[in-house]
């Protein structure tokens, strides 16, 4: 069901996750590729890290839901994704 105007996410073109090795940290659709990008680039920046963290430890990325889920972008540990 939709309410005043918003789109259901599977209408949306762009897929965003950030995932670490127990799973999905943050999932969220864009329609607009530039919106999509600088939303990871924030949600990136904002992940916490320490010395003790492996730089490998999160993996993001960009799908295009509506191209077979192609991934677009790919940040970290892309064996997460």
């Amino acid at each position: 069901m939709m309410f005043c105007g918003m789109k259901d996410e599977t209408d949306k073109r762009y897929q965003i996750v950030v995932k670490n090795r127990y799973g999905v940290l943050h999932m969220e659709y864009e329609d607009d590729l530039n919106r999509a990008h600088s939303r990871l680039m924030s949600l990136w920046e904002k992940l916490p890290r320490d010395s003790g963290t492996a730089p490998d430890y999160y993996g993001a990325a960009i799908y295009n839901i509506q191209d077979n889920r192609k991934r677009i972008l790919t940040l970290g540990a892309d064996y997460l994704l």
